[in-house]
C-alpha cells in the first residue's frame, strides 16, 4: 500500500513510502519531495490494494 503526505492547499505530495508484506507494516521517508507553507493543510493518503488492507485503523507519526 502507498502511504502518502498531501499538502491540501498546493495538492503537492510532500512525502511517500510504501508498507510491503516485508516491511511489517511500517514504512519511512528520509527524503521529501516539497515542503508545506506554514499555515498549509496537510492529509495522509492511504491507498490499499486488495482485501488485506480495507476497513482498517491506520496511525501515522511524523519526526522532524
Amino acid at each position: 500500500m502507498l502511504v502518502a503526505v498531501i499538502d491540501n492547499t498546493t495538492d503537492a505530495t510532500l512525502l511517500s513510502c510504501t508498507v510491503t508484506s516485508t516491511s511489517r507494516g511500517s514504512c519511512s521517508s528520509a527524503s521529501r519531495s516539497s515542503s508545506a507553507a506554514p499555515g498549509d493543510k496537510v492529509e495522509v493518503r492511504v491507498t490499499a490494494t486488495g482485501f488485506r488492507g480495507n476497513n482498517r485503523q491506520w496511525q501515522v507519526r511524523f519526526r522532524h
